[in-house]
């Protein structure tokens, strides 16, 4: 992923956006993302997948109303359409949902 970001939005919404860089390396406009939020208070992981196309530049992921005001770690990559190759997963870093 380049140019990422993660932000909180109201109701449990966590918004993230990247940069569509297809036709650079192997990166395609049908690329699969899949993004994984993990909460370490609540020693719980969620996997979403997939969450969105890379040729989306960003997409929403909604979570369960008990996340609130819960500090999460989130994972995000892509994956081919075929699931034969994926990118090295990126960090896109901590925030507090609200």
């Amino acid at each position: 992923m380049t140019d990422e970001s993660i932000t909180a939005d109201a109701n449990q919404e966590l918004i993230l956006s990247w940069t569509d860089n297809s036709g650079q390396g192997n990166a395609d406009a049908a690329d699969k993302l899949i993004v994984v939020v993990y909460a370490p208070t609540l020693k719980l992981y969620q996997q979403f997948d997939p969450a969105g196309l890379r040729s989306n530049a960003s997409t929403s992921i909604n979570l369960p109303a008990y996340y609130s005001g819960v500090e999460v770690q989130v994972w995000a990559t892509f994956v081919t359409a075929d699931e034969n190759l994926a990118a090295t997963s990126s960090y896109l870093g901590a925030v507090t949902v609200s």
